[in-house]
Formats: structure tokens, C-alpha cells, sequence
């Protein structure tokens, strides 16, 4: 080949490379467009297009022009662009979406957007009143295990924030879906040192801070902790309740919640201003004794009337012991010294009520709160020491009972003969002011002394 022909070789391949770079000049300045809004848009001197020899675009921080410049890279190298391999992005004009690639992108290397400034590195924005998402993470490799968003920081800001601004929209800010076997949210803190919560809620809002919901076959919440803090820490400054758990399940025979713990200290600890724990009735009537369900040991059950069970064996229905309620007289309390409250008799003390003998037949109201007995009013009943004396001779009975009702038939006490003085240990219900009442059927006078109420 001749000198002549050897340099027509080179003119031509030469005008081959020139007409390349003037194609991917072009694709260049389609780009710019793109991501300035369309070609209306007005350029700072910074965006004009850099000549093809030397600059060092690499270096510059991320932002349009660095964008560009990546995807011209990325044109000159032959590798996949961040807008898809399938199509490039069209060339959208004022007021138009902006579309980057096609939904069948088949692009196998990792599109990455990284900046040196401040400020976010990518945000969505939705201006829109369809009702569509801002944005939405897809992953559909069923055999993919990475995460569909990657949220890592150094800094001291969070790794990720959602905001939601519409103070009309009932959406939630964040939610998180999965038809997988996995967790639907995972929120771990490794650093043991740390003494920050796990997982943080504020909500100043009338609805739920929390609300866990499953249907299927595990747990609705789960909060574990190894540290020193609380897995859990529910706080409530408003007017609904700190904390509702609820099963609507009517078949399950699960507890609706479970507390363990392997530490030297109480499982659960209430404590309130006024109320410590709060049992509701159950629905059904009758006591738990005559159940056709299971039940454990220390179950503990209010029933439809108000009374308070616990189980002491299980079974169906199991042992129970009623432990209050409406129709029990609750705890003895025994005083550390029986006390006197009522003596008949003239000049003895104490001087409270009718210093006379009682009439045959005749019932007199005593009360046994007074002399500082300790016996409160609203007391159930009371245990008292009875004396007779000065007995008018003959048989005869005595009745001590409650105050407000007919008198009983029955008798505390029956003697016969001519002593008169007897003594016995009774106990009465009393009225809701702390009231009995006496009768003895011949003349008599009566020391009452009170060793111990029931409330």
C-alpha cells in the first residue's frame, strides 16, 4: 500500500471518530435537557457542555452537570446508563413527568446516587391529586435477599425519615407491607452501649401509637432487649389508653398476652394514682366453677356478679377459691386489743349511749365504730365479746345481728338459772354506717367489747 493510500485509511477512520463524538454530543445535550426541565429552561454558564479533551468531571460533586457527565462516561465506556439500557430516557418537556428508562430496564450493574453535600441525596416529590405514591421499591426476585431500600448513616441525623404533611390525609407516613415469610419491619440497634430506644413512637394524634394486627400464625408485635432498659415502653399523656391488647380470636386457648421473665422480680408491675389494676366482669353469668373450659392454675376471674375467683388446680372447670365480692365479708382485721364500745351500766365507762338496763324484748342500736375501736364505717361485719350482767333470774336468750333488718329468729345466746352473768365470742354483719342491734328477752345489762372487723 502507498503512502497516499495508507493516509486515506486514516482520513476516513479519522471522520468516523469525529462523527461519533458528534452523536454522542448530541445524546449529551439531550440529557441536559432532561434533567433541566426540557429545553425551555434557561442554563447557568456551569451547564454548557465541557469539550470532549481533558477536565476531570469524577472529581466534581454530584448535581445535573455531574449526572450528565456520568452517563456521557458511561456512553464513551459502553456500560449500562443509569436511564436503562432498553430505551433512553425521552425528552420531556415543560410541566411533563420526568420517565428514566422503561419499566423493563435490564441494566446488570447497581445504579447509585452518591453526593459530598449536606443535604439529601435523592428526594421524591408528588405534587399530584390522583392519589398516586411519591414513590414505590419493587423487588421482584423471589430469590433476592437484599433490601429494597438501604438506609446507613455516620452522622448524627436518622438514616431515614418519612413525613407526611397533608394535614387532611388519613394515610399512614410509612407502610410497610410483605406477602413473605420475613418481617415486615425489622428495627435492630447493635451497638450494645447504646441506650436509645429500639423503636421510637410519638404520636399526638386521637388514634393508636401502636396498632398490631395478625391473622396469621405468629405474633402480632414482638419486642426483645438484652440491656438495661425496657423492651418495651408504652407512655400516653392524652386521654385514651396507654395500651390495648384485644383478641377476637373465639377459639384460640392462648392467653391474649403472656409476660415471662427469668429475673428475680415481678412479671408485671401496675402502679396508678388511683387504681393499680383494673379487672373487667366477665360477660357470661355464674361463677367459674361451673365452666366447661380449661383452665390453669392462677387464673384469676371476675365473674358476671362482681365476685373474684382464683383457680387453685387446674382443669375443667378446675379448684377455685373465692377470694371477694359483694356477698363476702373480705379480711378479717383482728385488733391488736379488743375495745370496748358499749357497757349499759351506770358510771362505768365509756359514756356513749343509754347508761340503762335493757328492757325485756326491747332491741337498742349500737354502734361500733365509736371509742376509737377502729372499725370503719363501710365495714362487711365485726367479732365481739358479749357479757351479760345483772340478769334478771330465769332461762332467757339474747340476739345480737344487723342493724336496719327484721330480727332474727335465731339467738347468739341462751342461759338458764340464777347466775346472771354469762359471756360469749359472736359475729355480726353490720349496717354501712357500722350499726348493730341488742335484744335480750328479761331485763339485763351488756358489755360489748370489739376484737376484729371484716372489710
Amino acid at each position: 500500500m502507498s503512502v497516499v493510500d495508507e493516509y486515506e485509511v486514516d482520513r476516513v477512520r479519522l471522520a468516523a471518530l469525529e462523527a461519533e463524538l458528534a452523536e454522542m454530543r448530541q445524546q449529551m445535550a439531550e440529557l441536559r435537557a432532561q434533567v433541566r426541565g426540557g429545553p425551555g429552561e434557561a442554563s447557568p454558564s456551569t451547564d454548557a457542555p465541557a469539550p470532549f479533551e481533558g477536565g476531570d468531571e469524577g472529581a466534581r460533586s454530584v448535581s445535573r452537570r455531574g449526572l450528565i457527565a456520568g452517563a456521557a462516561g458511561a456512553v464513551v465506556a459502553g456500560a449500562a446508563v443509569i436511564v436503562g439500557n432498553a430505551a433512553p430516557a425521552a425528552a420531556n418537556g415543560q410541566n411533563q413527568s420526568l420517565t428514566l428508562g422503561d419499566f423493563t430496564n435490564s441494566c446488570t450493574t447497581t445504579t447509585g446516587l452518591h453526593a459530598t453535600n449536606v443535604g439529601p441525596v435523592l428526594m421524591v416529590t408528588s405534587y399530584g391529586n390522583d392519589g398516586s405514591n411519591a414513590a414505590q421499591f419493587y423487588v421482584h426476585d423471589a430469590t433476592g435477599t437484599g433490601a429494597v431500600t438501604h438506609h446507613e448513616t455516620a452522622g448524627l441525623g436518622p438514616a431515614a425519615e418519612f413525613i407526611a404533611s397533608n394535614t387532611a390525609s388519613t394515610a399512614s407516613a410509612v407502610a410497610v407491607n410483605t406477602s413473605g415469610n420475613g418481617s415486615a419491619g425489622s428495627f435492630v440497634v447493635t451497638k450494645t452501649s447504646n441506650t436509645a430506644a429500639g423503636l421510637g413512637v410519638l404520636h399526638r394524634g386521637t388514634g393508636s401509637a401502636v396498632n398490631s394486627v395478625n391473622s396469621g400464625g405468629g405474633s402480632a408485635g414482638f419486642f426483645g432487649a438484652n440491656g438495661a432498659k425496657e423492651a418495651l415502653f408504652v407512655a400516653m399523656t392524652g386521654t385514651g389508653s396507654a395500651l390495648v391488647v384485644n383478641s377476637t380470636s373465639t377459639t384460640s386457648t392462648n392467653p391474649t398476652m403472656s409476660v415471662q421473665t427469668t429475673a428475680p422480680a415481678p412479671a408485671i408491675r401496675a402502679k396508678g394514682p388511683i387504681t393499680n389494676l383494673s379487672l373487667s366482669a366477665r360477660t357470661s353469668s355464674g361463677a367459674p366453677t361451673a365452666d366447661t373450659v380449661s383452665h390453669s392454675a392462677g387464673d384469676l376471674v371476675e365473674d358476671s356478679t362482681g365476685t373474684l375467683w382464683v383457680c387453685v388446680t387446674g382443669g375443667t372447670p378446675g379448684q377455685w377459691r373465692k377470694l371477694a365480692g359483694p356477698a363476702t365479708a373480705g379480711a378479717l382485721h383482728v385488733l391488736s386489743t379488743p375495745v370496748r364500745i358499749y357497757d349499759s351500766r351506770t358510771g362505768t365507762p365509756p359514756a356513749i349511749g343509754s347508761k340503762t338496763k335493757l328492757a325485756s324484748n326491747v332491741a337498742r342500736t349500737v354502734d361500733l365504730t365509736v371509742n376509737s375501736s377502729g372499725v370503719p364505717a363501710g365495714a362487711i361485719a365485726a367479732m365481739v365479746t358479749l357479757l351479760i350482767v345483772n340478769a334478771a333470774p330465769g332461762s332467757a336468750n339474747f340476739t345480737l345481728w344487723k342493724n336496719g333488718t327484721a330480727q332474727p329468729s335465731s339467738n347468739t345466746m341462751v342461759w338458764g338459772g340464777s347466775v346472771g352473768r354469762f359471756s360469749t365470742l359472736a359475729v355480726t354483719s353490720l349496717d354501712p354506717s357500722g350499726k348493730a342491734q341488742v335484744v335480750s328477752s328479761v331485763a339485763t345489762d351488756v358489755v360489748i367489747d370489739v376484737v376484729g372487723y371484716y372489710r
